[in-house]
């Protein structure tokens, strides 16, 4: 049964992430200063009423991407979690000058 979960929860990320890729080609392609954020609220996880744990090749971290159209990533590293992705992108769009705060900390993905 975990096998079968994980093959359609690969599934499922599949289909999502052609949908995603059309969506980011879309907005670009109609506003090409757009900035594009991407973020999960959790990894994989199984159904409530499973009893056994995942192990950490089974689970998924949090997500995140952003798009900055002038593609200067300088300010974000691998790291960076959500808080201080939302404060920098912040400051890149209103020039605001929010500090960082500390934070726990997911994997990023940088365009």
């Amino acid at each position: 049964l975990n096998k079968l979960l994980m093959d359609s929860y690969l599934l499922e990320l599949k289909r999502c992430t052609k949908q995603i890729e059309k969506s980011i080609l879309n907005i670009k392609k109609n506003d090409e200063n757009s900035i594009i954020i991407l973020m999960s609220d959790h990894g994989f996880r199984l159904l409530p009423g499973f009893s056994r744990k995942i192990s950490n090749e089974e689970s998924y971290m949090n997500f995140e991407a952003v798009y900055f159209p002038n593609k200067n990533y300088n300010s974000i590293n691998e790291k960076i979690g959500p808080i201080n992705l939302l404060r920098i992108v912040t400051n890149y769009s209103l020039g605001s000058k929010l500090e960082l705060i500390k934070e726990h900390q997911v994997e990023t993905q940088l365009w």
